[in-house]
């Protein structure tokens, strides 16, 4: 089978397989994430398109910033009339607020297919050393797993979060300034469907006290967002700004922490048997026995006796 092309036809191609692009905003309710609406050339607003990422990574790009009147004009004009993979939308008033950006790909020339390779400046840390890597958030406030590679005795593998430095506001309109904590934890963990639930344009998400999401299908009936960490707790360890804390389930057993200079080990909340230490004793605790050493001093609840340890 020959394929026949003219001049025109493969200049045409090499002309426009080809753009970059930036995108308004993504959704990731898809087996591959698709871009809502994306701003190519002038006028020029394709939405509902593929967007690729490397085996074995994916991310989601924040919205594209609402900079101005303008902006915010043209981005609710490129979202009104026809819909569908690769439909575009006409408009002369493209939203202006900073944004993530695209490579797109015109499959074979095609306009109306296109595919995106994304990328977003306002996030990607900068300045590392050949060699070095990096996982980031793409929400831009820091968080990181860092490969560090300088020869020097600082080289290793950093898992790095942070509390916000400023306050930001809440969907109910009140300022929090957010805390956040690393999870390492081993979790029981049911497989993903492969059939993404269809949900209504817009939808809100819910919370529940116990961490579940709950949004709303196209059918009007809430359903359960999938749990990525986990829908329950085997055994954990949590570090947060003022402590490192030890899990079991979902009960704290044990917990050091930096302000207080503080160790604490025990068998639940409020439970009779502990072991403590800190810069004034150190207390070791089973129902009503208590041992405790204090500066110069050994203490008891109870008289010690003497006898062989059964549990060596």
């Amino acid at each position: 089978m020959t394929m026949r092309s003219t001049a025109q036809a493969a200049a045409r191609v090499a002309q426009t397989g080809i753009s970059r692009s930036t995108l308004r905003e993504v959704d990731d309710n898809h087996l591959c994430q698709e871009v809502k609406f994306a701003d190519v050339f002038h006028s020029e607003t394709p939405s509902d398109f593929e967007l690729w990422h490397p085996a074995g990574l994916t991310s989601v790009c924040m919205k594209q910033k609402e900079q101005q009147q303008q902006g915010q004009q043209g981005q609710q004009g490129g979202q009104q009339g026809g819909g569908g993979q690769g439909d575009a939308k006409w408009n002369k008033n493209q939203p202006k607020g900073e944004a993530a950006e695209a490579m797109m790909l015109y499959i074979n020339g095609h306009r109306a297919h296109p595919v995106a390779m994304p990328n977003d400046r306002r996030a990607r840390p900068y300045d590392m050393d050949p060699g070095e890597c990096a996982l980031y958030s793409m929400d831009g406030k820091g968080q990181i797993v860092y490969h560090r590679v300088r020869g020097d005795d600082k080289d290793g593998l950093y898992l790095v979060t942070m509390d916000d430095q400023q306050a930001s506001e809440r969907a109910d309109g009140k300022q929090t300034q957010q805390t956040r904590f690393i999870s390492i934890r081993h979790a029981q963990k049911n497989p993903q469907s492969r059939k993404p639930q269809k949900r209504k344009p817009g939808a809100q998400v819910t919370r529940l006290a116990d961490g579940t999401e709950l949004v709303q299908g196209t059918d009007g009936q809430q359903q359960q967002r999938y749990k990525h960490e986990g829908d329950s707790v085997n055994t954990e360890m949590r570090y947060t700004s003022q402590q490192m804390q030890f899990y079991d389930g979902s009960t704290r057993v044990g917990h050091y922490d930096r302000g207080k200079k503080d160790w604490l080990h025990h068998d639940g909340q409020g439970a009779p048997h502990s072991m403590r230490a800190d810069k004034e004793h150190s207390h070791i605790k089973h129902e009503g026995n208590h041992i405790w050493v204090d500066k110069g001093n050994c203490w008891s609840s109870k008289p010690i006796q003497i006898q062989s340890d059964d549990c060596q």
